[in-house]
């Protein structure tokens, strides 16, 4: 039988997974897709001074700077998306949702 900790450790993998196994779907693909945007969003913070270093000549320009107060916006929204993902987790789960995912205790 699953418990509610076995989907909190599944978003506690990737924020989302835990609703999507236990069949909260809408909730669940927000989650998830929240997470992807926010990784992917970080990813392109680091990796856009980098892109424009190399675009130009690479022995006249000077290293890239990589400004981490931008860097925060997309590691806040991971973590408020983590955040949620757990703790709807651990209070959302009331009889309906025992039953809908078949648990009967």
């Amino acid at each position: 039988m699953k418990n509610k900790f076995f989907y909190i450790g599944l978003s506690l993998a990737a924020p989302g997974m835990g609703q999507l196994s236990a069949k909260r779907y809408v909730r669940g693909s927000i989650q998830l897709f929240g997470a992807i945007g926010a990784i992917l969003w970080l990813a392109g913070e680091v990796m856009l001074p980098f892109w424009e270093f190399y675009k130009g000549d690479i022995l006249e320009n000077k290293l890239p700077e990589i400004k981490f107060a931008s860097m925060l916006m997309p590691i806040l929204l991971f973590s408020a998306i983590l955040s949620w993902s757990i703790i709807d987790l651990m209070f959302g789960f009331n009889k309906t949702n025992r039953e809908k995912i078949g648990r009967t205790s």
